[in-house]
């Protein structure tokens, strides 16, 4: 097998996707590959000499687009054909719940794929980064992933400090769609995984909460916001000044940090 040159992080993603994917079948024709286009750069690579294989899949990384070539009668029959940069949506009856925990525990879970390894992540809009807790990173730890050691201080939900092992770069496959991921390593915590802001954004994973699934975001509605639908208020001009004057004086005792919260652990209780 040859090296793409790469640092072979990204073959061993592909080649991790393509056993998954159970739809692989190899014949003794011409040669074929793995096609991977880099920032416009393309990188051809054998993955095994004198064998055509036929995958289903067409995986894209954002602009780092890997495609892993079909046969005849589908996207493309040659490596020297152009990269084709394909992403499918899920349609609306192909969404997937946003609850995938069990035990009751109602906050919006996701599962997602590293390097072939299954985690269930809390998808946590709160968080402005995503971290792996003690039990993922014990999960992952030995996928090859570089961790780039450095201190940084954290502050959970109920204030208490924390320290992160370091930072890393992450491949996260959810569906056919894959991205590259910043993610803080912080052992001290209890989750698996917690799939901050950055996630939800690079992704692009949208939850309904009310009907308890997600799916794939698309170009967003732009509308004009009309005079009329900002709401109409019942209080007099003078009710208004005085609960005005009540938001005032209670802001002077809020101080200038955010408040904490002593939730930050989910518990069950059992009757009799």
């Amino acid at each position: 097998m040859t090296s793409c040159g790469l640092g072979c992080a990204i073959c061993r993603c592909v080649l991790n996707l393509m056993y998954e994917s159970k739809s692989i079948s190899g014949s003794n024709t011409e040669d074929k590959g793995v096609v991977i286009n880099t920032y416009n750069t393309i990188f051809a690579t054998s993955l095994y000499k004198k064998k055509a294989w036929s995958v289903t899949t067409v995986i894209s990384l954002d602009i780092k687009l890997l495609v892993v070539w079909k046969e005849e009668g589908s996207i493309a029959t040659s490596v020297k054909e152009k990269a084709l940069s394909l992403e499918t949506v899920p349609t609306a009856h192909d969404r997937e719940t946003a609850n995938d925990c069990e035990g009751g525990d109602e906050r919006p879970y996701l599962k997602v794929n590293v390097l072939g390894k299954s985690l269930l992540g809390l998808l946590d809009s709160g968080a402005s980064v995503t971290i792996l807790g003690g039990p993922g990173w014990e999960q992952v730890k030995d996928l090859g992933i570089e961790l780039l050691e450095g201190k940084t201080k954290n502050r959970v939900a109920n204030g208490e400090g924390c320290e992160s092992l370091g930072s890393c770069e992450v491949h996260f496959s959810v569906r056919n769609r894959l991205k590259l991921v910043k993610v803080l390593v912080v052992t001290d915590l209890p989750h698996t995984l917690i799939l901050g802001a950055n996630f939800w954004k690079q992704m692009g994973i949208v939850p309904d909460l009310r009907h308890n699934e997600w799916h794939f975001s698309k170009e967003p509605h732009i509308f004009e916001v009309q005079e009329h639908s900002r709401g109409q208020t019942v209080l007099s001009q003078e009710e208004e000044k005085r609960l005005q004057e009540v938001v005032d004086n209670n802001l002077k005792f809020m101080g200038d940090r955010l408040g904490c919260t002593d939730l930050v652990q989910h518990k069950k209780f059992l009757g009799d």
